[in-house]
């Protein structure tokens, strides 16, 4: 965990460094298990699921970035496109780690949160591209109609 913990504060100074990110794959995939409980058919993971689920609230704290907390200053375009780059990474770096929990959130809470991202601003154009992608997953699915969905703005 202390590794996860180093290399959140490098992805600070360095959110452009694939290195980085690549590392806290490496260390969230090396997680171990740790110790669980077996109900019915399912183990329910211990440290490997907190170590997940804490991975998630990170990157919610990297989308919640906001680039009106830049002060109009030289540095301004510097920050501004160092939360652009955090966006982008995070949300690339956001659909692997829901792809890798070992209890997968569901689809539709990930569509509830795009949502929420969506109304806090709605030029937030991965938050869009996010949500497409969750639509047309539930969509195909058969989990969401896709015809009622358009009609209510789900």
């Amino acid at each position: 965990m202390g590794e996860l913990l180093m290399t959140m504060s490098a992805l600070k100074a360095h959110p452009k460094v694939y290195w980085i990110w690549n590392h806290r794959r490496w260390c969230l995939a090396n997680v171990p298990a740790g110790p669980g409980t077996l109900e019915g058919e399912a183990l329910f993971l211990g440290w490997k699921q907190t170590a997940w689920d804490k991975e998630l609230f990170v990157v919610e704290k990297m989308l919640d970035a906001d680039p009106r907390n830049c002060t109009v200053s030289s540095l301004s375009i510097i920050c501004l496109e160092l939360i652009w780059t955090m966006s982008v990474h995070a949300w690339n770096y956001r659909r692997y780690v829901l792809g890798s929990m070992p209890v997968p959130r569901s689809e539709v809470s990930e569509l509830a949160y795009t949502r929420s991202k969506i109304e806090s601003n709605f030029s937030n154009f991965s938050a869009w591209h996010q949500r497409s992608k969750v639509l047309s997953s539930l969509w195909a699915q058969g989990k969401l109609d896709e015809k009622k969905s358009r009609e209510d703005g789900t």
